[in-house]
């Protein structure tokens, strides 16, 4: 089943126009075949990754991501004493 099998939602960072997608080619038509039989929230266009401005998103901390209002929210902090 993989990584997506594991995971209960998606997101995506924005793909900057010279990412290399063939023509006529999407990121929706992308996501689609490759999340057929899934079933789990995803939001796209997100500042993460290779974007300016960026947002930075702790490794292992536990968070809710709410689809519907585009909001991520963390159940922990992302730096420890």
């Amino acid at each position: 089943m993989g990584a997506f099998g594991e995971i209960s939602a998606l997101m995506v960072g924005r793909i900057p126009s010279v990412a290399g997608l063939k023509e006529g080619d999407s990121l929706e038509m992308i996501l689609d075949e490759c999340l057929e039989g899934y079933d789990f929230p995803v939001v796209t266009g997100v500042d993460l990754g290779h974007t300016n401005p960026i947002a930075t998103i702790p490794v292992g901390v536990g968070a809710r991501l709410d689809a519907d209002k585009r909001e991520l929210v963390y159940n922990e902090s992302g730096v420890h004493n």
